[in-house]
């Protein structure tokens, strides 16, 4: 799914009021800086950062991962002393946080789903508060 940047803009100057969900905030920023899943996003750590750029081995992949550090990005690792451990939770309250911050921020837009059914390809329109759940981890 696509964000726009306007969008990304309401997420990073949405505060949240409840912690769980100030930390799901800074856990989706990561990962919108880096495209990187849920499931290596929460193992970054200090060992991964290497002048100025993220690099991770992807567990689904196996692939070795290098992507410039955004200063927001930094900004939120420094904020963990680049440790996120405290941001680990289960994927499905991830999932359930996620879609209360979307909402909470204000996106509304919609995002074109597609999936199958019966073998046969079809697409909808969902809010991107609800599409973002239906993205694999």
């Amino acid at each position: 799914m696509v964000f726009e940047e306007s969008e990304i803009r309401k997420l990073i100057e949405y505060q949240p009021t409840r912690d769980s969900i100030k930390r799901v905030k800074d856990l989706a920023l990561i990962q919108l800086f880096t495209g990187l899943r849920y499931s290596d996003a929460i193992k970054i750590n200090q060992s991964n950062i290497f002048n100025d750029q993220l690099a991770i081995t992807a567990e689904k992949t196996k692939q070795n991962i290098n992507i410039p550090l955004h200063p927001a990005l930094k900004n939120i690792l420094e904020k963990y002393d680049y440790d996120l451990s405290p941001l680990k939770i289960t994927n499905q309250r991830y999932n359930d946080h996620l879609k209360d911050l979307v909402k909470l921020a204000g996106i509304e837009s919609k995002a074109e789903y597609i999936y199958f059914e019966n073998g046969v390809k079809k697409t909808c329109q969902k809010h991107k508060y609800i599409w973002w759940l239906l993205i694999p981890s």
